[in-house]
């Protein structure tokens, strides 16, 4: 009869399965290391506004008086490179300290700091997808990928088209303050979109969502049509100027590891009239 071999694995198996139990049974109750996890930022904004939003699962409707003042007439689904550079692109180049930069060039620069796998680009109210197929089109005249991603509320033909025929990269359709990023975005925008929409209660965390989603470097421009400010204070009876809060936003993301600022109000008798710029630091 052959003697009994000690195998080293098997005893380091009954071993680790021994410690493993006691260390089960005196943490017995405890939560699942899943649940217990720290969320990571966007999700845990997101968190945030789908709890408010079962509590108000509508949209802002107070600004639909500033609509009728404004020469645009609010939301406008064809708005393209053209609008969004007039509106973008002198205060990119203020934010950033180089005043002969435009919307294009901004978007250029930061897809050349990326090499070969580019940007991607999020356009939040995409419209017909005008600007997303346009910008993308000019980024890839200068040899530059860039990855168009359209955020609608309602099934779109237009945008499914641009889709299908490649021109743009993806359409998610649905309340954008319920979408969440697979990936990092590096360029983010909403002109007139979805967060001038949602309900004050929500709009600094959707906010923070979207720019948490940045990867580093990439920034965010957003045109709001507020009348008076971004809190859900009801209008008559707010206790802060709109400059003063403000303010504690871009406090709030730079506690965030952001460099933001807010400009306005831009125009008196037109929408977005406020615009915030916000960057993540490299």
């Amino acid at each position: 009869m052959k003697p009994r071999m000690f195998n080293a694995f098997k005893a380091t198996a009954y071993l680790v399965k021994g410690i493993a139990g006691k260390i089960k049974a005196s943490v017995r109750g405890a939560p699942h290391p899943e649940k217990a996890r720290v969320l990571k930022a966007p999700d845990y904004y997101a968190k945030r506004i789908a709890g408010k939003m079962k509590i108000a699962p509508g949209r802002a409707e107070h600004f639909r008086d500033l609509e009728t003042k404004s020469l645009r007439g609010g939301w406008n689904s064809s708005r393209g490179y053209t609008a969004y550079n007039d509106l973008f692109g002198g205060l990119l180049g203020n934010f950033f300290g180089e005043p002969r930069m435009n919307l294009e060039s901004a978007l250029a620069r930061l897809a050349e700091t990326r090499g070969k796998r580019g940007i991607t680009i999020v356009d939040d109210g995409a419209g017909r997808g005008d600007f997303l197929s346009q910008i993308k089109r000019r980024l890839e005249g200068k040899g530059l990928k860039a990855r168009a991603i359209a955020l609608t509320l309602h099934t779109n033909k237009e945008l499914r088209a641009l889709e299908k025929n490649k021109v743009i990269d993806k359409v998610v359709e649905g309340k954008a303050e319920e979408y969440l990023p697979a990936k990092e975005a590096d360029a983010i925008f909403s002109l007139y979109g979805s967060i001038s929409y949602a309900m004050p209660a929500i709009r600094k965390d959707h906010l923070l969502k979207f720019a948490t989603s940045l990867g580093k470097g990439g920034f965010m421009c957003v045109g709001f049509a507020l009348e008076k400010g971004l809190s859900a204070s009801p209008i008559g009876k707010r206790r802060m100027q709109i400059e003063t809060e403000m303010m504690g936003v871009e406090r709030a993301f730079e506690k965030r590891g952001f460099r933001a600022k807010f400009y306005g109000p831009i125009n008196e008798w037109d929408l977005p009239n406020w615009v915030l710029i916000a960057q993540r630091a490299s």
